[in-house]
């Protein structure tokens, strides 16, 4: 994952600046990915440690800074996917770490918004690190990696 300005690397930014937020992979033919889930929690400062600030959930941005933190849609881009979300910070602390779940799978994922009742779409967590996705025609393999941060100063 990587937080950029007009296309470059950042770590230290402004507040209230719009902002890229990307994930992508590097010569992986036969695999794809889902942005599962993105938290923003707050580094330093003394407690009261406020609650991390769930930003993408089931791979859509979360109704609560949808439209506010993270002004777009999560997008497919070449070999990845991106979303703009304008800077900000917790109070107590300049810096903000933002750590994502990352869904990997075998040649291509489900889409996690069409995973509704009624179809024949199974989840079931194995040992805490992998599910499976089962579907009428298809079983896809999908492992849960959790390394994916980011650290931000202000």
């Amino acid at each position: 994952m990587s937080v950029l300005r007009e296309g470059q690397p950042v770590s230290s930014v402004v507040l209230g600046e719009e902002l890229e937020l990307r994930w992508t992979t590097v010569g992986a033919e036969h695999i794809d990915f889902i942005v599962a889930e993105c938290f923003a929690e707050r580094l330093d400062g003394s407690p009261p440690y406020p609650s991390p600030l769930k930003l993408v959930a089931q791979g859509c941005t979360s109704r609560r800074v949808a439209g506010r933190l993270m002004l777009h849609s999560i997008t497919a881009i070449e070999n990845g996917f991106s979303t703009k979300i304008k800077a900000f910070r917790f109070d107590g602390s300049r810096r903000v770490r933002i750590r994502c779940t990352i869904d990997i799978c075998e040649h291509r994922c489900p889409q996690m918004h069409k995973q509704k009742s009624g179809r024949s779409t199974d989840v079931a967590l194995n040992n805490g690190d992998r599910k499976r996705i089962q579907h009428e025609d298809q079983g896809i393999q999908v492992r849960r990696v959790k390394a994916c941060t980011h650290q931000v100063h202000y």
